[in-house]
């Protein structure tokens, strides 16, 4: 459904049409391969403001042609302003006489409609001189009726397949008469929701952070990328310390240099010849964090990198032991010569993914003859 345009020459035009019928709105229908058994001829005001000017032309079909060529035509010329309706076309089988239209400018295309748009839909008569119509709706998809409209602020994809349909009364009792629309399945356009899956054990999640997993040193990890998208997902890739052109990324053996750090999974839906919205595309972040046995990097006493210090009698010591780990690593200093007896420690840390060095430092203030070891 939509207010018909005509490429005329070079220029997109409107048509303004005298005889407003049927008869047309199935040829128009029919030559654009639209169901057109029950196609009718509506105000196109319904469909926004129209764009450029009018073509001023009588066109007269039996509603047998194949396209409007084959229909009687006289075309008188352009102008600015119309004195008839604009012409507004449905295409249906169905003979119902209500329809839903989505309200819209002609900024950027109507339907399928957009997540995170605000959104109104009007309830239509195709039946003219209809008057005092008390318009309901009994099927709302979350939308907030208002009268003939029916008011949806912020779509989600949650309102992707759901259903709305139209009622109105008219007449005076007790010939009221009820018209009810068909039931109409939205169609909700939203960006692809990425799923980052893994083989069994390969990864070991972080309750903390659900977008991150720990592997150890030398593990084979697979990663999959999964996604559900309307238009659907047409491509899936990797990019980060190892990339792939799949939504499938492949470490056969993890090192802490090549494959700790950050990825991301980036999908696109599919694309819709002359909808400049499409595709849709996602970037999904997931951190690979690469465990490694802890070990000792330099131990220093009063900076000196040696396993023999001389020091003075009474004299300020400070020792430093650096080690690096991930997770960071439990840290102790003992003493050799009191019983190996524990002077400083350092708790193991958390498994963080910039888990730089860490140090554990021990100060004696008097250095006492017997603490040479």
């Amino acid at each position: 459904m939509g207010r018909v345009e005509i490429l005329f020459g070079a220029a997109w035009t409107t048509p303004c049409v005298s005889t407003f019928s049927s008869s047309l709105a199935k040829v128009l229908c029919r030559q654009m391969n639209f169901p057109s058994k029950a196609a009718t001829a509506v105000e196109s005001s319904s469909f926004g403001p129209r764009t450029g000017r009018f073509l001023v032309a009588g066109i007269v079909c039996t509603g047998m042609e194949s396209n409007i060529l084959g229909c009687f035509q006289t075309v008188t010329g352009f102008s600015d302003t119309c004195s008839s309706p604009e012409l507004g076309v449905i295409c249906s089988d169905s003979r119902s006489s209500l329809f839903i239209v989505v309200e819209t400018s002609s900024t950027s295309p109507a339907y399928p409609l957009m997540e995170g748009t605000n959104v109104t839909l009007k309830c239509v008569s195709s039946q003219r001189g209809l008057s005092h119509l008390n318009f309901s709706w009994p099927e709302t998809a979350g939308g907030r009726p208002s009268g003939e409209y029916l008011i949806f602020d912020n779509l989600t994809r949650s309102h992707n397949g759901g259903r709305v349909r139209c009622m109105a009364s008219y007449g005076q009792p007790p010939r009221t008469q009820i018209a009810t629309s068909d039931t109409l399945e939205m169609d909700v356009y939203y960006r692809p929701v990425v799923r980052i899956k893994w083989e069994g054990n390969t990864c070991e999640p972080l309750e903390s952070s659900p977008s991150r997993c720990v592997v150890s040193q030398y593990q084979q990890v697979i990663l999959y990328c999964e996604a559900d998208s309307n238009p659907p997902p047409a491509s899936a890739r990797w990019s980060g310390p190892v990339k792939n052109v799949t939504g499938q990324l492949h470490i056969s053996s993890a090192n802490k240099t090549n494959h700790n750090g950050r990825y991301f999974c980036i999908v696109s839906s599919e694309s819709v010849s002359s909808d400049g919205r499409l595709p849709l595309v996602r970037h999904t972040a997931f951190e690979v964090i690469v465990k490694y046995r802890a070990h000792v990097l330099n131990f220093k006493i009063n900076a000196e990198a040696r396993t023999v210090v001389t020091v003075a009698e009474n004299s300020s010591v400070r020792m430093r032991c650096e080690a690096e780990g991930r997770p960071s690593p439990h840290m102790t200093i003992v003493s050799v010569s009191n019983d190996k007896q524990e002077v400083a420690s350092r708790p193991r840390g958390a498994v963080q993914s910039p888990d730089p060095s860490v140090a554990l430092t021990y100060d004696l203030t008097a250095t006492p003859c017997e603490a040479g070891r």
